[in-house]
């Protein structure tokens, strides 16, 4: 059996009692997400070469660059991590650095975020979906109770996709308070309510590099759906002539996880018989700083098999693009 040991500071070398456990034939997780501060990534980097037996981190973030995330790359065991922004404003390709780190991180289960990262609106939604998706686990994501309404003014706050693996759970601040707001047993134990949202957040469309360029394949739209599935419909066209096809693809556990769908139907325009079948596999899905779905997988059709991957835009972002055109052609 393997021991848990939470700490409320970084342990250093002269800590010889907690090296030497480390060290031992029977290891130890360090969880260090409840320390009295957040430790920056260089301080913690003395610790990268036990990586694998760190359970939990509170870790406080600059600029967000790959040169500041690097160290972090070695505790890929996170369970527990607990963030603290600056103030500094966070560009796009280094928030996209961040989101790549967090991904991995396959066994996370509680992401804190002690302040929020400042630099994009989409930051706050990009970073819950990169934490859920494709993950099987649920998540649970605690931040800072959002400001009313200021001598009447609205405020806007941050949007999170709706994901039911995903619990949000808000902490408020006292005046004043520098330090931890929040102890993971109080976050594990809390009965506060999820944040509900739009699911229409996660839908996508575009168009999909086929293997070899050998047909066309679009994505009329993809909806990640948050109860372990996605929904998908494509158009496109092969040496057969138009075609649409849609179904439901069913997270597997296996080989890292994927989204499969088995058999899915396919009509053919000029075709009106017995309609076709194809399986799907979705193996990766990723969300960069612009609002934008990465995702790659495979397109099994009739004993063939081809690559398929592309970038996928937001409908809620296509649409505002649409409505601004309408808007400029009406002037």
């Amino acid at each position: 059996m393997i021991n848990e040991i939470f700490m409320d500071r970084v342990p250093g070398f002269d800590d010889e009692n907690i090296i030497d456990r480390l060290e031992s034939d029977e290891p130890i997780f360090l969880n260090l997400v409840d320390t009295e501060y957040a430790y920056s990534p260089t301080e913690l980097e003395h610790l990268s070469s036990y990586g694998e037996q760190i359970s939990g981190l509170s870790i406080g973030i600059d600029c967000c660059d790959e040169e500041e995330l690097s160290p972090l790359w070695a505790f890929h065991r996170i369970k527990h991590l607990r963030i603290h922004f600056s103030d500094t404003p966070i560009g796009p390709r280094d928030f996209g650095y961040l989101l790549s780190l967090l991904s991995n991180f396959n066994s996370l289960t509680v992401l804190i975020l002690e302040t929020l990262p400042f630099g994009g609106e989409d930051y706050l939604s990009n970073l819950a979906s990169t934490i859920t998706i494709p993950k099987s686990q649920p998540i649970t994501l605690a931040l800072e109770k959002p400001r009313g309404p200021i001598r009447g003014k609205k405020v806007s706050h941050p949007q999170i996709p709706e994901l039911s693996r995903l619990q949000v759970l808000y902490f408020k601040r006292r005046r004043g308070s520098l330090g931890r707001v929040l102890s993971l047993n109080s976050i594990l134990e809390s009965k506060h309510k999820t944040q509900k949202f739009e699911a229409k957040e996660m839908q996508y469309s575009g168009s999909l590099i086929v293997e070899d360029n050998e047909w066309d394949l679009e994505v009329k739209s993809i909806n990640i759906d948050p109860l372990n599935e996605v929904v998908v419909s494509f158009e496109g066209v092969d040496e057969d002539g138009d075609f649409s096809c849609a179904g439901r693809c069913l997270w597997n556990d296996k080989e890292g996880g994927f989204f499969f769908g088995r058999w899915l139907p396919i009509h053919y325009r000029d075709y009106t018989g017995e309609p076709d079948k194809a399986s799907v596999r979705f193996s990766e899905f990723s969300f960069s700083p612009d609002g934008s779905c990465m995702l790659s997988g495979e397109w099994m059709q009739n004993g063939g098999n081809w690559k398929i991957e592309g970038k996928l835009d937001r409908v809620r972002l296509l649409e505002q693009v649409e409505s601004l055109k309408k808007s400029l052609s009406a002037e």
